[in-house]
């Protein structure tokens, strides 16, 4: 199973280059770059300079370009929410008109505008379910919900509410890949994918050599998964999504059906999300979770793992070592057998 390492540094460059650089040497043998939140944060005008960084790593490693597309998730843009904490009980409104939320009294907080929701459960969930609101009322413009538990919240992180279009963005990206991508690169990752139709949309804008990675989110895509899968080159297991969109204790034998239609038609299994996250808060040994986790993905034969962002180079650098080290051994012993 090769590993493939996130890098999301936002605006800063200089950390960007210099992590490419320290971990050349290490067991990544390709990279995540998550578009996402550069799109709909960003003026595409921005983007060049990550382009320009990018390019000079090509010959080391191969690229996995994260999009938008053909949907993008609710985010957190501002929030009126004193000390950045989230209390139980407490009720606050989510806002997708900025001219709302600007006049709003008490707990408000603003989101990306949402096309239409994916989420028909009574739980909004915050990032990949760090937190969680009770829907109260809802109408075009606005939510009123109540925290379940307490937690704290930044901007840009998720929501799991609505999804929306930023489709007309898309065209300037994609010329962008399309000037730095080879046909070694592992190609685009679709977000909230829903169908056959979406790639097809997609391919109608994209360079014919890119080759196309299917995140199954949602139960739309699940519902749709084998005309999905046929249709694709790759499958990414979005296990934070899975896990929230449907009950959890339901989130391995989902996997074990999308990995079993993805190879039944012989197509790249990614595995994404939480990936060796304990070692994140500077543990040495990561937790025995963690350790199985890796080790069942390797056992299902997942071509690639995915591994999350540190912002901490060294910690960074610590998690390729370890996972490098635990999908290796997996390989010397398919060697030996």
């Amino acid at each position: 199973m090769e590993l493939i390492q996130t890098i999301n540094c936002g605006d800063d460059f200089p950390l960007l280059d210099f992590q490419l650089t320290e971990i050349m040497n290490s067991d990544i043998s390709g990279i995540r770059l998550n578009l996402n939140k550069y799109i709909q944060s960003s003026e595409i005008d921005s983007l060049s300079r990550l382009f320009e960084i990018i390019s000079k790593y090509k010959r080391r490693y191969k690229f996995l370009y994260d999009l938008p597309f053909p949907y993008n998730k609710t985010r957190i843009i501002e929030y009126n929410i004193i000390g950045d904490n989230i209390k139980k009980d407490e009720v606050y409104t989510l806002y997708f008109n900025q001219d709302d939320f600007i006049k709003a009294q008490g707990n408000a907080i603003l989101l990306s505008k949402a096309k239409n929701s994916y989420n028909n459960s009574k739980v909004v969930y915050y990032g990949d379910g760090q937190g969680a609101f009770e829907k109260v009322n809802e109408a075009k413009d606005r939510v009123v919900v109540k925290a379940i538990c307490d937690f704290q919240i930044y901007k840009k992180k998720s929501i799991t509410y609505g999804k929306g279009s930023i489709n007309d963005k898309i065209g300037p990206v994609l010329n962008m890949i399309g000037d730095v991508s080879s046909s070694l690169d592992y190609g685009c990752a679709l977000s909230l994918v829903e169908n056959e139709k979406d790639l097809s949309e997609f391919m109608g804008l994209a360079d014919k050599k890119l080759q196309l990675v299917s995140k199954i989110e949602t139960n739309e895509s699940i519902n749709n998964l084998e005309e999905i899968v046929k249709r694709s080159d790759g499958i990414m297991l979005a296990r934070g999504d899975l896990a929230l969109l449907n009950p959890y204790y339901n989130l391995f034998q989902i996997l074990d059906n999308i990995i079993k239609m993805a190879k039944h038609y012989h197509k790249s299994v990614y595995l994404a999300t939480d990936i060796l996250q304990s070692l994140d808060c500077g543990r040495y040994i990561p937790s025995r979770s963690d350790i199985i986790d890796l080790s069942l993905a390797c056992s299902w034969k997942c071509d690639y793992a995915i591994l999350g962002y540190h912002p901490n180079t060294e910690i960074l650098k610590r998690k390729i070592n370890v996972a490098g080290q635990i999908c290796n051994r997996f390989e010397r012993d398919k060697y030996k057998a």
